[in-house]
């Protein structure tokens, strides 16, 4: 797992925060290890470096399969759903209602891909603009990929959170776009978790809350 900017990449691990789980998901939305798969409920970032970034230029991130292989790069393909990426202030260590979502993509009607096909597809790679209207600072950065069961199970879901810290410059935004918590902003039921992966994809919600953009207020 790595992170760069405009599509370049640094080294493995760089900007990431200690994910304790390897390949295991998380399932229990209501465990703080529901933030970044670290089993340490107070993200400091400590030992960590920062990426720098300009506000409004692409942050680039790269999943790999923790036994990366030729077969099996990124995830295995039956593992179907969504994209997304909140950040959060690194003061808030993650707490609170910190947490902003910047980036999401479900099903793709056109392509007729899962976000998740689209990042095996692509090596693992997903870029993702930063807001410009947004503070200057350093900020956690929260990658998530979702897959779906096969069938209607409540708590099947499977969530796979990465964090990253970086530090922004160049910021537009004098406030913080609105936050929600993690956890909090799941719920068992929630139409985008409560969704099996043989349901028609073209009526798939994403979950959580929406997408902050730069035609929003901060």
């Amino acid at each position: 797992y790595n992170a760069g900017v405009n599509g370049g990449l640094g080294k493995d691990f760089q900007y990431r925060i200690e994910n304790d789980y390897g390949n295991a998901p998380i399932q229990n939305l209501t465990s703080t290890d529901l933030r970044c798969r670290s089993k340490n409920a107070i993200i400091t970032g400590t030992g960590v470096d920062r990426l720098s970034i300009d506000a409004g230029e692409t942050l680039t991130f790269r999943w790999d399969h923790a036994n990366n292989s030729v077969v099996l790069p990124v995830l295995p393909r039956s593992h179907l759903g969504p994209c997304m990426v909140y950040m959060a202030p690194l003061s808030t260590k993650g707490d609170g209602n910190s947490w902003f979502k910047i980036y999401e993509d479900g099903y793709d009607t056109k392509m007729k891909k899962w976000c998740s096909i689209k990042l095996i597809d692509d090596w693992g790679i997903l870029n993702v603009p930063i807001p410009k209207n947004i503070p200057n600072g350093d900020y956690l950065v929260r990658v998530e990929v979702l897959a779906l069961h096969p069938r209607l199970v409540v708590g099947a879901t499977q969530f796979y959170p990465n964090c990253f810290v970086i530090t922004v410059s160049n910021g537009a935004g004098s406030s913080l776009p609105k936050g929600y918590s993690i956890p909090g902003t799941y719920g068992y039921k929630d139409p985008g978790v409560y969704f099996a992966r043989n349901q028609d994809p073209t009526n798939y919600k994403i979950p959580g809350p929406p997408v902050f953009t730069d035609s929003k207020s901060a």
